[in-house]
């Protein structure tokens, strides 16, 4: 959901007896008003397993859903214990990896459910360890 000059937004569990979880991720826009839009994307399991998908981007790019920010956020479901490498990005150089599932190391911290990890100024290539079955966020800013 982009608010642009203002949205109605509601959200609920329609389920009495499935537990639902889910992050709620807040940008500043890069510009004022602009036209409220929503946009969806289904991974399949297929498409999003031992891979890292772009999810959002400035421009739209790799069929990402367009944000209006100079920010991408990535999407990484790993079932192999392995190593993913993060590569360096010339201009968003700062990261967060937030762990939705499963479990990594980063460079000798290792990162459970719900954590995260702030990464500032990248300057080289990153390399993460799946240790179990992981799924992940990875926000470039």
């Amino acid at each position: 959901i982009s608010a642009g000059e203002g949205v109605q937004h509601s959200e609920f569990n329609p389920s009495d007896y499935e537990k639902t979880e889910l992050y709620q991720i807040w940008m500043r826009p890069n510009q004022k008003g602009g036209t409220p839009r929503y946009a969806e994307k289904k991974l399949s399991a297929e498409n999003s397993e031992n891979k890292t998908r772009l999810l959002f981007s400035e421009n739209g790019q790799d069929d990402s859903i367009e944000i209006r920010q100079n920010a991408e956020i990535l999407f990484g479901h790993y079932q192999d214990r392995k190593k993913y490498l993060v590569a360096e990005n010339e201009i968003l150089k700062n990261l967060w990896i937030q762990v939705i599932e499963g479990q990594i190391n980063i460079s000798g911290n290792y990162l459970g459910k719900a954590d995260g990890l702030g990464i500032e100024n990248q300057t080289n290539e990153l390399t993460l360890s799946i240790i179990e079955e992981s799924k992940f966020l990875i926000f470039r800013l």
